[in-house]
């Protein structure tokens, strides 16, 4: 039916058949009868260079997208790298709970006892 709209969302990991036809992960509309990849999850980039090339770029262990359109461009989003993972951080692959996408590294100390420390409570105010 000409003007009707339906939004399709998919779970992670789903598969063409249980997308009904529209395949892969992410929120898809259909739009003049034609379904288009809107969002994708977190650890995930969006990539719609043609109607024929739509689909949610799962992120590498060692990178990592907080935001699906991190570096698209105003009309269209082009295949590309998600950003590496800071010095000091771990980044989990895309599909791996969203939590593990980016971690501090634990902080290792060294057990040497401390002589003295100035703590800063707040702006200007020292103890």
């Amino acid at each position: 039916q000409a003007g009707t709209q339906a939004t399709v969302s998919v779970a992670v990991g789903a598969t063409a058949e249980e997308a009904a036809g529209v395949g892969g992960v992410g929120t898809w509309e259909l739009e003049g009868g034609e379904y288009r990849l809107r969002s994708c999850p977190r650890g995930f980039l969006l990539v719609n260079t043609t109607i024929d090339d739509q689909r949610c770029a799962e992120c590498e262990r060692g990178s990592y997208s907080l935001n699906f359109l991190d570096g698209c461009d105003p009309d269209r989003c082009n295949p590309r790298p998600c950003t590496p993972c800071p010095v000091g951080a771990e980044c989990d692959k895309g599909s791996a709970e969203e939590w593990r996408h980016l971690l501090p590294k634990p902080l290792a100390l060294d057990a040497r006892p401390i002589a003295s420390a100035t703590v800063l409570i707040s702006a200007g105010e020292r103890r």
